[in-house]
Formats: structure tokens, sequence, C-alpha cells
């Protein structure tokens, strides 16, 4: 149960991040600024992706997988 709500927070906050950095994309005035926003959020934002899917999946395969796509 604390397994789901944990990678359901992991998840909905990685989302969140990279709409940011979606709107950072579009909300930058030029190339260097928009690189720099798109970056350092949307790193972020795959990192607590992966690891939400990670949590969910427990331990299995499927864990070993993400982690070395992360």
């Amino acid at each position: 149960m604390a397994q789901d709500y944990l990678s359901i927070a992991l998840i909905f906050g990685g989302s969140v991040l990279c709409l940011i950095g979606a709107f950072g994309i579009i909300k930058m005035p030029d190339f260097i600024t928009r690189v720099h926003a798109s970056s350092l959020i949307d790193s972020l934002g795959a990192v607590l992706i992966l690891s939400g899917l990670a949590v969910y999946s427990g331990i299995t395969f499927v864990t070993i997988k993400l982690m070395i796509i992360l």
C-alpha cells in the first residue's frame, strides 16, 4: 500500500517537472536558456519517473532494467 503511494508520488512529481521543463522551452527567449531550462528540469523529471516505476515494480528483473536505463 505504501509502495503504491510512493510510486504515485514519484511519477507525479517527475511528470510535473517534465511539464515545467516543457513550459520553460516555450517561454525562454533564446537557445541557450531553452537548453538550460530543459536539461536541468527534464533530467530530474526522468529520474523521478524511472524511480517511481522501479518502486512500483518491486524487486524484479524489470527493476534491474529500469536501473540500467537510469
